[in-house]
């Protein structure tokens, strides 16, 4: 349990710093592909976190003192693509639903098979998905991002 509450603190203080370093008037869709990249194995700490966060879920099937946990670790993401599908003016909570599931998959496959999902795969992945969420016209806004 103490493991999981460590990988959750961690989140939050880089999603804390993400939040500290945007600029008034930056690119609303740029903070949210980061933002969200801060749930993704995209390095080797986030990696080491989503590998116990896959341990921790799969415990807390079993064992209802870690169900708790899990279950703010579950809407806490959700609650994350929620504001910042807002911030993109998309109030849809199923598209929130929707990202918070490209997010998880994401993350399970490549904490699965890291060899076969890398981190630029995992980012052009959440960049098609994203623009393909704000529309064609936005594509052309951030190219390769």
């Amino acid at each position: 349990m103490a493991a999981a509450r460590e990988m959750v603190r961690r989140v939050d203080v880089r999603v804390a710093a993400q939040r500290e370093r945007r600029h008034p008037g930056g690119d609303p869709y740029l903070v949210a592909q980061e933002v969200a990249g801060q749930f993704l194995p995209l390095d080797a700490a986030r990696a080491d976190e989503t590998a116990v966060w896959l341990d921790f879920v799969a415990a807390a099937r079993t064992d209802p003192a870690l169900g708790e946990i899990a279950v703010e670790l579950h809407d806490g993401l959700r609650a994350v693509a929620g504001r910042l599908l807002h911030r993109l003016g998309v109030d849809d909570p199923v598209a929130a639903e929707h990202l918070a599931a490209v997010l998880d998959g994401l993350t399970l496959g490549a904490t699965l098979h890291p060899d076969r999902l890398s981190p630029d795969t995992i980012r052009a992945v959440l960049h098609r998905h994203l623009t393909q969420l704000l529309g064609a016209a936005n594509e052309s806004e951030h190219p390769d991002v």
